[in-house]
């Protein structure tokens, strides 16, 4: 079985992808589903940008999801865009869990870096499988059932994330920092799901720091990690300070730059009107393939305009009405729902109106650790 999973954090979400022959059933499985919902692409006929699924009402926070192939050998199932509603007003300026506000300098450290991260007696290394479409970072994890067993990482930098899974049968975690500071943390949940962010920390003096997490719960329940990551931010260095002339140089280099320019300018001038006019390479005149999403000059495909990184911050609702098979069930929704042509919108099911989970955390500081609406971490997607 091949899997897709993507990590989101949204109110709505809609796949597109093409329709042909031979397209097997693809299973959706969203925020830790189990079941998962059935997805079919097969046409008669190639169809661009088609409209295969779509859920809303997801609530705030991080949102996993996973697509399988669960068709037969030579069949295909594709992937052209995602659309993500926001659902607090932000555009994140990347994909991956909690994406909105980690620097794209963090760096991560997975679990099984021994050079960076050491585990007490007590923690085993697991892979896991994709069995219960929870996907850890490179598909390995640590975990312990012993209580007061621990792991420690070092970094050097101003900040800090632990991921893991959430899961039913998970127990509270201690995270220490540099030994002063502490928070408790839960990752027991009501469904599977992976890479989340279990507690962070920011803004602290550059240096080393260390981060002790710890099993403060009953016997037989499960604490893990996933990975860690960091933010390694140094000091910016002092300018040098130079003795040299500073008025010859900088009228030199003015000097060399505009009579460069001028030279550019006319060998420019020149070419352009000797060179014959030639169509865009990636634009012919008379193809059949796709809309563009960026046509070239003097394109004859319409202009599809796509939001940034596929978040919008308004409902999305493209042109015109969809058709939907009668036997794909009641539509979900009393309004109209738009897109091109004869797309498929899969029917929502009742119990999967919110992606929220149960957290438990608090702090010995007096301040509660909220991970539903933390806005951190990594374009990831590893498999």
């Amino acid at each position: 079985m091949s899997n897709l999973i993507y990590f989101f954090q949204g109110n709505a979400i809609h796949y597109y992808a093409d329709r042909d022959y031979p397209h097997g059933q693809a299973l959706v499985f969203l925020d830790g589903d189990q079941k998962g919902e059935p997805v079919l692409s097969n046409a008669s006929s190639l169809q661009y940008q088609q409209l295969l699924w779509s859920k809303d009402n997801l609530g705030p926070g991080d949102h996993q999801i996973v697509i399988s192939h669960v068709g037969k050998d030579g069949e295909y199932i594709g992937l052209d865009y995602f659309v993500i509603e926001s659902d607090h007003g932000f555009t994140p300026s990347l994909a991956g869990p909690a994406a909105s506000s980690i620097p794209a300098g963090a760096v991560t450290v997975d679990d099984n870096d021994l050079t960076r991260v050491s585990y007490s007696v007590g923690w085993d290394p697991a892979v896991q499988t994709s069995q219960y479409h929870a996907f850890h970072y490179g598909n390995t994890m640590h975990r312990t059932s012993q209580t007061g067993a621990y792991a420690s990482f070092k970094f050097n930098g101003t900040a800090a994330w632990y991921y893991t899974d959430l899961s039913p049968g998970h127990g509270k975690v201690n995270v220490t920092l540099d030994g002063e500071r502490s928070w408790l943390v839960s990752g027991d949940a009501t469904f599977i799901s992976a890479q989340r962010v279990l507690w962070n920390v920011s803004h602290l003096p550059y240096g080393e720091h260390t981060v002790v997490i710890t099993h403060q719960d009953t016997a037989g329940l499960w604490a893990t990690l996933d990975f860690f990551r960091y933010l390694p931010t140094e000091p910016a260095s002092p300018s040098l300070k130079t003795s040299l002339p500073i008025g010859p140089i900088v009228g030199g280099v003015v000097g060399g730059v505009v009579i460069f320019a001028l030279c550019g300018v006319g060998y420019m001038f020149a070419r352009r009107r000797h060179t014959p006019a030639r169509p865009p390479y990636f634009e012919p005149k008379n193809s059949d393939g796709p809309p563009l999403l960026n046509p070239g000059p003097g394109s004859t495909h319409q202009i599809h305009s796509q939001p940034a990184w596929g978040y919008i911050s308004e409902p999305y609702r493209p042109s015109t009405p969809v058709i939907l098979p009668a036997n794909l069930g009641p539509r979900a929704s009393k309004q109209p729902i738009q897109g091109t042509n004869d797309l498929v919108r899969a029917c929502r099911s009742s119990n999967m109106a919110s992606g929220s989970w149960r957290a438990m955390s608090s702090t010995s500081e007096g301040s509660e650790v909220n991970t539903n609406n933390m806005d951190n971490p990594p374009p990831y997607v590893q498999s």
